[in-house]
């Protein structure tokens, strides 16, 4: 599962393949759908898994180090529930109870770890998960547009 994570937040949910998938995961086709079903089926198992034990972990770690979880937002590790929630969320139910799941473990944390910079009062504080979603998207597509991870704000040219 956490191959195929990286498959599908390399590649998107709609960008990757059965084909990428089967690379990824080093098994044969046949292997993929009779475990999974489908394309959609290995996402929701990687998806699932995330949200019950890669999330979870996350924020428990931040939690425990009195770390902020915006620190989630410089890294990929919300990029899965990111694709969740940006190519499937809209179009598939079970992929978005999935997200509202993620999003109020991510709010929770959010209060546990003393995040209250924010002054929204307690019935708007989905706002925050989403919040955290929106700078991780900025940050992936900053990423990707300027073809580096480490900040250095060069612009890519034709020379470069």
């Amino acid at each position: 599962l956490e191959a195929a994570a990286r498959a599908f937040i390399a590649g998107g949910y709609e960008g990757t393949s059965i084909d990428d998938l089967v690379k990824a995961l080093n098994l044969h086709r046949g292997s993929l759908y009779k475990a999974f079903g489908s394309k959609r089926g290995l996402f929701l198992a990687t998806l699932r898994h995330y949200v019950s034990a890669r999330l979870p972990h996350l924020l428990q770690s931040a939690s425990a180090s009195g770390t902020s979880i915006d620190v989630l937002t410089q890294r990929r590790d919300l990029d899965l529930l990111l694709i969740a929630a940006v190519e499937r969320g809209d179009r598939d139910a079970e992929v978005a109870a999935l997200v509202r799941e993620a999003l109020g473990l991510l709010e929770r944390a959010s209060d546990k770890c003393g995040d209250h910079a924010w002054s929204e009062p307690p019935a708007d504080r989905p706002a925050r998960a989403i919040a955290l979603l929106g700078t991780r998207l900025y940050e992936r597509l900053h990423d990707d547009a300027w073809g580096t991870s480490d900040r250095q704000h060069q612009p890519i040219t034709k020379e470069t």
